[in-house]
């Protein structure tokens, strides 16, 4: 009689006098990290990512209640790490509101949930959209990220991340002036350069988005992140800043005072996550210059909840006398 054989790829348990033995199927999956690598595998990216994302919505919106990370991950088959790392790619799906809310309780399903499983996956962004969010990860971690987790979150191969890392790299080669440099190890990847070099970099990524130069707080948004600004707090901002202006005697065109505004959204960004700019290599201005500075204080406070420091005060007025008088405009008043 032949032997019986299990087919390729399925899981059965035979029964070995007293003990019971479950072998291994490619339903029972593993990634290891050897040799400075993560193991590429179907089922760490693409459709089965985003199915699993799904299901974890669906359990929290049929449920309506508080789920802990623990049962939906022993639901998905899956480790709490990865549930939280869903959650995080769930709600990027949707650019205001919170599709899956967070507590102490564990997670439960939030007003935009729906348009959540409405919505595209991570999965499916550009290059340019995943160099653009690898950038602000490296940004935000001043000791650097760890690459295999960092794949994971942003549900690609380890292949990919890696391509992904070199287009960064190249991004920074032809960033004249910025002095960053990207620094990779077996594990982790970090930039290494000034708080000017790393905003000359958040530059570069906002003129890539903003198709004509002009003021686009969607684009900035998209640079910066969708967490990172608000249209509510920045149109008055602008408005109330170019009213000042004008009664200090400028000419403040649309063009230039778009280019300040962006740099204003990076300063507060950076800001907020406590990179302020330092005041080494940064001239007086003068009294003009000094008058800006009290504008931009005040409404950056009010309007922005945010409080420069001193050398992002002083860099941002010499933006703006170097950038909103049109040529053969009214000059600033006298001082």
């Amino acid at each position: 009689m032949l032997p019986h054989r299990t087919p390729r790829g399925s899981s059965s348990i035979r029964l070995l006098g007293p003990i019971l033995v479950k072998t291994l199927g490619t339903d029972n999956h593993s990634s290891f990290r050897g040799g400075g690598s993560l193991a590429t595998v179907p089922w760490l990216t693409g459709s089965v990512s985003r199915a699993r994302q799904d299901r974890v919505l669906a359990l929290l919106s049929r449920d309506a209640e508080w789920i802990t990370a623990a049962a939906l991950a022993d639901a998905i088959g899956v480790t709490p790490r990865s549930i939280r790392s869903y959650v995080t790619a769930i709600n990027g799906r949707v650019s205001d509101g919170v599709a899956i809310e967070s507590g102490p309780q564990g997670y439960r399903a939030g007003p935009e949930a729906g348009a959540a499983q409405r919505a595209g996956g991570p999965e499916v962004g550009t290059p340019r959209d995943r160099l653009h969010r690898l950038v602000r990860a490296l940004l935000a971690a001043p000791d650097g990220i760890d690459v295999f987790d960092t794949a994971e979150e942003f549900h690609v191969s380890s292949a990919t991340f890696d391509a992904d890392l070199a287009r960064v790299r190249a991004l920074l080669g032809n960033l004249e002036g910025s002095g960053l440099v990207l620094e990779r190890t077996a594990h982790r990847a970090r930039l290494r350069g000034t708080e000017r070099g790393q905003r000359r970099l958040l530059s570069r990524l906002a003129h890539d988005e903003t198709e004509d130069g002009a003021f686009d707080l969607d684009a900035l948004r998209r640079a910066l992140g969708v967490d990172s600004i608000g249209a509510a707090a920045f149109g008055p901002f602008k408005e109330e800043l170019v009213s000042e202006l004008t009664a200090l005697g400028y000419f403040v065109n649309e063009f230039g005072i778009g280019d300040v505004m962006m740099h204003v959204a990076i300063a507060a960004d950076r800001t907020a996550r406590d990179h302020g700019l330092e005041e080494t290599g940064l001239a007086d201005g003068g009294e003009a210059a000094r008058r800006i500075e009290a504008v931009i204080d005040r409404l950056s406070t009010e309007r922005l909840g945010v409080a420069f420091g001193p050398g992002d005060l002083r860099h941002l007025a010499a933006l703006v006398q170097s950038r909103v008088v049109a040529p053969g405009a009214a000059e600033p008043v006298a001082v």
